[in-house]
């Protein structure tokens, strides 16, 4: 498994303790929601990606925790504070973890692999 995939499934895991504490308290069926954005749907989902995970792309794998995370603000089930702080948690104390934006700072030696031929 990549690295991608280690830190994907590390917010996958923080987004189910959210989504259980979030049921502790109103239940899962507390909502009046379509099923494909139901708070069980949504742990299915985290249950799948976590299953499926070794399989897929990191955009596949991305996809479906950007999905989660939006719902899961869209029903308020948490803000987008705690989706950040869930990021910054799963990515905190990580050496191999590289922040996309640091190809901007001209002092980051960020280094991207293009592929092609030497």
């Amino acid at each position: 498994m990549d690295k991608h995939h280690v830190f994907g499934l590390e917010i996958i895991h923080r987004l189910v303790e959210v989504i259980e504490e979030w049921a502790s308290k109103f239940g899962l069926d507390s909502l009046k929601v379509d099923s494909e954005v139901s708070p069980q749907t949504l742990l299915e989902m985290c249950d799948r990606i976590t299953r499926k995970a070794d399989e897929w792309p990191d955009e596949k794998l991305f996809l479906r925790i950007g999905y989660v995370q939006g719902v899961m603000v869209a029903l308020n089930i948490c803000g987008m504070d705690k989706i950040k702080n869930i990021a910054q948690d799963a990515r905190n104390g990580r050496k191999d973890y590289v922040d996309l934006l640091d190809h901007n700072d001209p002092e980051s030696p960020f280094q991207i692999e293009l592929g092609g031929s030497d």
